[in-house]
């Protein structure tokens, strides 16, 4: 509706203290997205429709991107942390090509991380940020004993639910 603009982006910053596994908080990460096809579906032209295609998702560790800032004094952090949210908050989504989610893990200290979500409003709202943070929770535990999530069937799949609306609407 307003293409080129972040008016739909929704950003999430949290901090995480304590021990981080990182390549198993990427591992997590990805197992969400595949779980919620939202999250990697992309808006192509089909002969001047637009049409949604699930796209591949990274590995984990090229999904999470990092940036070290623990030799940075507390108010460099500070303003750096600023920094990077305003910047990632205002980037632009490509909805023909990006996952609908991106993410940046800032390492203040060996046990504390500021992790950054920018979710598209697209393939979220206020209601499904708790449903995606408990997967990734549930994903980053099974990941930490170096297993897989084991979720529970989803009720619905998105593209089910999308065909069940059309069909509303048009009635």
């Amino acid at each position: 509706i307003e293409g080129g603009t972040a008016s739909y982006n929704m950003p999430a910053g949290f901090r995480l203290t304590g021990p981080l596994n990182v390549a198993a908080l990427g591992d997590a990460l990805r197992d969400v997205i595949l779980r919620h096809e939202p999250l990697r579906t992309v808006i192509v032209d089909n002969s001047g429709e637009a049409t949604g295609r699930l796209i591949p998702v990274l590995e984990g560790e090229l999904l999470l991107k990092t940036e070290d800032l623990s030799s940075l004094s507390r108010e460099s952090k500070d303003q750096r942390i600023e920094a990077i949210v305003s910047a990632e908050s205002s980037k632009v989504f490509s909805l023909t090509k990006d996952l609908t989610l991106r993410t940046k893990l800032l390492k203040l200290g060996d046990d504390e991380h500021v992790l950054i979500l920018v979710m598209h409003h697209g393939s979220g709202d206020g209601v499904s940020i708790p449903v995606f943070i408990r997967d990734l929770s549930t994903a980053y535990a099974a990941r930490l004993k170096g297993a897989e999530p084991q979720f529970p069937p989803l009720p619905v799949s998105y593209a089910d639910y999308a065909a069940w609306q059309r069909r509303w609407f048009a009635q």
